[in-house]
């Protein structure tokens, strides 16, 4: 445990800044009264898929506990921050029309970084399978194999590879203009990490957590569904490309996101009902469900935009918008909440409960002002009065639930290097 939350508390880090920098941006944007595309919300997306990806990639440095894997964490992690913050300043300076050029630069360098932090994950995953697979190189008996965290975060890289290159190749070939005039870049942009990588990075992660507070907690262990965990690891790699053939025009089977997203439910619920009665006895547990309603909510939603496409009624791009911040930073926000509240109860108090409500409560006040921000915009430029003071509201609930459950998480890392001492 100490070793792997010695990494995973650098990324736990960057993740919950990455998260405040997008809430007060937001806030800058409202007061600053410019002319807001609040689309843009999108380019943060990839940065919070990633996130969870690295998270991930500490549990294969815990299983080897070598000072190489440790160094690369420290890495991947320094350019996770350099490259979130040139595309925070790229979004930045386009919003306000400073610096058109630098605007450019900043924003492929931060895609180029996303693509190496990447390919840097992908690479352990890769690593830790060939290793899990191939003989004893001494005895020459085959190994135990892979557990299906492994198989899970091996797959969840590979489409964080996919999409840091697509999203490369496309930035690299296409003008800001015709990046955001595409409708069909923009949802490749969006569902590649949003359907994709998002929903596999909190399954593996959500596993691993789970099973190490399940091993701290007192009492029989618990033994989890392997089979519904399989079954859900499956429909979760399917749905994501049946999802993502529907966006592309030249292919024309836009009604292939409906079987995509009725297999995704079926892989949530799966996903969940392999968790151990046990494990659904801590408050933290129950606060999980929201993360994951929010993105159920995304899918009934993309579902219902891409029905009303068809019949040449689309959606406006700010309810659009609105139901992509819901689905992204909303699952994310409120998935780290829960596994901090987990945390909290196996490790530090049981009680306290009414903290966690309060930080948890602004939590979904914020991204529900926002996202009602962006319904009641007229478009997605609209800065108006009460568009202003509604992503204004959000920006600062938002900022005093990230900065709360920072402080949380923070409590939860002093102990825990007290506890393992005491081991």
């Amino acid at each position: 445990m100490a070793t792997r939350n010695n990494g995973e508390k650098w990324i736990i880090g960057w993740i919950w800044g990455t998260l405040l920098l997008l809430a007060l941006w937001r806030t800058l944007l409202a007061l600053g009264g410019v002319s807001v595309h609040w689309l843009r919300l999108d380019e943060f997306v990839p940065w919070f898929a990633v996130g969870l990806l690295l998270f991930e990639y500490c549990g294969i440095a815990r299983g080897t506990q070598t000072l190489g894997s440790q160094r690369a964490i420290r890495l991947l992690t320094v350019m996770a921050c350099a490259g979130v913050l040139l595309t925070a300043a790229g979004v930045l300076l386009d919003q306000f029309s400073l610096a058109p050029h630098i605007s450019t630069i900043a924003a492929f360098g931060g895609y180029v970084l996303l693509a190496l932090c990447s390919a840097g994950v992908a690479l352990g995953a890769g690593r830790q399978v060939y290793r899990g697979l191939r003989a004893d190189a001494v005895t020459g008996t085959p190994r135990a194999g892979i557990t299906i965290i492994e198989l899970w975060r091996f797959a969840g890289a590979q489409w964080g590879l996919l999409m840091a290159v697509a999203v490369l190749v496309v930035i690299s070939l296409k003008s800001r203009d015709q990046r955001f005039g595409d409708l069909t870049i923009r949802d490749l942009f969006f569902f590649l990490p949003a359907a994709a990588v998002l929903p596999n990075a909190m399954m593996a992660a959500g596993i691993s957590v789970g099973d190490d507070l399940i091993k701290a907690s007192e009492g029989p262990r618990a033994v989890p569904r392997v089979r519904a965990w399989l079954a859900a690891f499956i429909l979760a790699n399917v749905a994501p490309s049946l999802i993502l053939l529907s966006i592309l025009p030249r292919l024309n089977v836009p009604w292939l996101i409906f079987p995509g997203a009725l297999l995704e439910f079926l892989a949530i619920a799966l996903y969940l009902l392999g968790f151990p009665q046990v494990f659904w006895r801590q408050f933290g547990a129950k606060l999980l469900l929201a993360s994951w309603g929010c993105i159920v909510f995304g899918l009934g939603a993309a579902a219902v935009h891409q029905l009303l496409r068809m019949n040449q009624q689309p959606m406006t791009p700010n309810i659009s918008a609105a139901w992509r911040y819901v689905w992204s930073i909303g699952a994310c926000t409120l998935w780290l909440l829960s596994i901090g509240t987990l945390a909290w109860e196996t490790f530090i108090n049981s009680k306290g409960r009414g903290m966690i409500l309060a930080v948890f409560a602004a939590a979904v006040a914020g991204i529900g002002t926002t996202a009602a921000g962006l319904l009641i915009a007229r478009d997605l430029g609209d800065a108006r009065g009460p568009v202003t003071v509604t992503m204004l509201i959000g920006g600062l609930l938002g900022s005093f639930a990230i900065l709360a459950a920072g402080l949380l998480l923070l409590r939860f890392r002093a102990q825990l290097r007290i506890t393992s001492r005491e081991r």
